[in-house]
């Protein structure tokens, strides 16, 4: 069992911080319409979106802190085991 946290705590890192590229990339920015004509003759223009960015950001950081998360259990289960195997009475 500590192995098999071990590696979902890997890849909930692995997915946490893919699902924030993939966010960045496809709604990091939205077009709006263009209303300075003058100096333009583009109709829309591309902005942040800082909604998704912040969304982005909070899928990152919960890859990060759940990743830690989880190897600090599976450490918190190793030392148990130890514990356990060091104080067993023969």
């Amino acid at each position: 069992a500590i192995a098999v946290l071990e590696v979902f705590a890997w890849l909930d890192l692995f997915f946490g911080i893919l699902g924030a590229i993939i966010i960045w990339a496809n709604y990091g920015t939205q077009k709006i319409a263009n209303t300075d004509y003058y100096y333009s003759s583009s109709r829309t223009i591309e902005v942040a979106n800082p909604l998704w960015i912040g969304i982005g950001v909070a899928v990152l950081f919960q890859g990060v802190f759940l990743c830690a998360f989880f190897l600090v259990v599976a450490s918190m289960a190793e030392n148990l085991k130890a514990i356990r195997k060091n104080t067993q009475i023969m």
